[in-house]
Protein backbone atom coordinates (compact mmCIF):
# COMPACT_ATOMS: atom_id res chain seq x y z
CA UNK A 1 0.00 0.00 0.00
CA UNK A 2 1.15 3.42 -0.77
CA UNK A 3 1.35 6.15 1.91
CA UNK A 4 -1.77 8.70 2.14
CA UNK A 5 -0.91 11.83 -0.40
CA UNK A 6 -1.30 14.55 2.24
CA UNK A 7 -3.20 16.32 -0.22
CA UNK A 8 -5.76 14.05 0.28
CA UNK A 9 -5.41 13.37 3.59
CA UNK A 10 -6.17 17.21 3.74
CA UNK A 11 -9.07 17.58 1.29
CA UNK A 12 -10.68 14.33 3.49
CA UNK A 13 -10.22 15.97 7.13
CA UNK A 14 -12.05 19.59 5.62
CA UNK A 15 -14.22 17.75 3.19
CA UNK A 16 -12.84 19.47 -0.19
CA UNK A 17 -14.87 18.04 -2.81
CA UNK A 18 -13.01 19.68 -5.68
CA UNK A 19 -10.20 17.51 -5.25
CA UNK A 20 -12.17 14.53 -5.71
CA UNK A 21 -13.19 16.56 -8.91
CA UNK A 22 -9.32 16.87 -9.84
CA UNK A 23 -8.74 13.55 -9.05
CA UNK A 24 -12.21 12.08 -11.20
CA UNK A 25 -11.12 14.45 -14.13
CA UNK A 26 -7.28 13.65 -13.96
CA UNK A 27 -6.06 16.66 -13.17
CA UNK A 28 -4.63 15.08 -9.98
CA UNK A 29 -2.96 11.40 -10.46
CA UNK A 30 -3.91 9.25 -6.91
CA UNK A 31 -5.07 5.69 -6.95
CA UNK A 32 -7.42 6.21 -4.13
CA UNK A 33 -7.90 2.46 -3.27
CA UNK A 34 -4.26 2.35 -2.06
CA UNK A 35 -3.81 5.51 -0.45
CA UNK A 36 -3.18 4.91 3.55
CA UNK A 37 -2.00 6.44 6.56
CA UNK A 38 0.13 4.77 8.82
CA UNK A 39 -2.56 3.53 11.27
CA UNK A 40 -4.02 1.87 7.93
CA UNK A 41 -6.59 4.51 7.95
CA UNK A 42 -8.04 4.96 4.26
CA UNK A 43 -10.07 8.67 3.18
CA UNK A 44 -13.15 7.22 4.14
CA UNK A 45 -11.79 6.39 7.90
CA UNK A 46 -10.59 10.30 7.99
CA UNK A 47 -13.78 11.79 6.42
CA UNK A 48 -15.42 9.48 9.07
CA UNK A 49 -12.88 10.32 12.03
CA UNK A 50 -13.86 14.36 11.09
CA UNK A 51 -17.31 14.09 10.49
CA UNK A 52 -16.92 14.73 6.50
CA UNK A 53 -20.22 13.65 5.50
CA UNK A 54 -19.88 15.22 2.11
CA UNK A 55 -16.90 13.75 1.15
CA UNK A 56 -17.65 10.34 2.12
CA UNK A 57 -20.78 10.31 0.36
CA UNK A 58 -19.00 11.26 -2.50
CA UNK A 59 -16.81 9.08 -2.09
CA UNK A 60 -19.20 5.91 -1.50
CA UNK A 61 -21.07 7.56 -4.69
CA UNK A 62 -18.58 6.44 -7.18
CA UNK A 63 -17.33 3.53 -5.51
CA UNK A 64 -20.71 1.81 -4.11
CA UNK A 65 -18.99 -1.48 -3.98
CA UNK A 66 -15.47 -0.91 -2.97
CA UNK A 67 -14.10 -2.94 -0.55
CA UNK A 68 -12.50 0.33 1.05
CA UNK A 69 -15.57 0.65 3.45
CA UNK A 70 -15.15 -2.37 4.94
CA UNK A 71 -10.99 -2.60 5.22
CA UNK A 72 -10.07 -2.30 9.03
CA UNK A 73 -7.57 0.05 10.47
CA UNK A 74 -4.75 -0.81 12.90
CA UNK A 75 -7.84 -0.40 15.32
CA UNK A 76 -9.77 -3.09 14.15
CA UNK A 77 -12.35 -0.31 12.76
CA UNK A 78 -13.82 0.28 9.37
CA UNK A 79 -14.90 3.72 8.35
CA UNK A 80 -18.60 2.53 9.73
CA UNK A 81 -16.80 2.27 13.08
CA UNK A 82 -15.41 5.31 13.10
CA UNK A 83 -18.39 7.24 12.29
CA UNK A 84 -20.00 5.54 15.49
CA UNK A 85 -17.25 6.14 17.42
CA UNK A 86 -16.87 10.01 16.66
CA UNK A 87 -20.93 10.52 16.93
CA UNK A 88 -21.28 10.72 13.18
CA UNK A 89 -24.47 8.79 13.26
CA UNK A 90 -25.25 10.80 9.66
CA UNK A 91 -22.17 8.92 8.50
CA UNK A 92 -23.39 5.53 9.85
CA UNK A 93 -26.66 5.34 8.73
CA UNK A 94 -26.17 6.30 5.13
CA UNK A 95 -22.97 4.02 4.94
CA UNK A 96 -25.74 1.19 6.63
CA UNK A 97 -28.21 2.19 3.58
CA UNK A 98 -25.81 2.36 1.14
CA UNK A 99 -24.23 -0.94 1.67
CA UNK A 100 -27.78 -2.58 2.35
CA UNK A 101 -28.76 -1.10 -1.24
CA UNK A 102 -25.15 -2.83 -2.75
CA UNK A 103 -26.36 -6.36 -1.38
CA UNK A 104 -26.95 -9.19 -3.72
CA UNK A 105 -30.45 -11.12 -2.96
CA UNK A 106 -28.43 -14.38 -2.50
CA UNK A 107 -27.03 -13.23 0.41
CA UNK A 108 -29.99 -13.42 2.49
CA UNK A 109 -28.95 -16.36 4.73
CA UNK A 110 -31.66 -19.75 3.91
CA UNK A 111 -31.69 -20.48 7.40
CA UNK A 112 -33.22 -17.53 8.95
CA UNK A 113 -34.59 -15.57 5.78
CA UNK A 114 -34.29 -11.22 5.18
CA UNK A 115 -33.28 -9.39 8.81
CA UNK A 116 -36.18 -8.36 10.60
CA UNK A 117 -38.50 -11.48 8.26
CA UNK A 118 -40.95 -13.62 9.95
CA UNK A 119 -40.02 -17.34 9.07
CA UNK A 120 -43.22 -19.73 7.94
CA UNK A 121 -43.24 -23.42 9.09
Amino acid sequence: MESMDPRLYDAATIGDLSFLGKIRNGEVLIDLVSQKTPKDNNILHIAAEFKQMDFFKEVKFHHPQSPRFWAINKNNETPLHVAARVGCHEIAESSLLINAKCQPIESVDPENGPAGGENEY
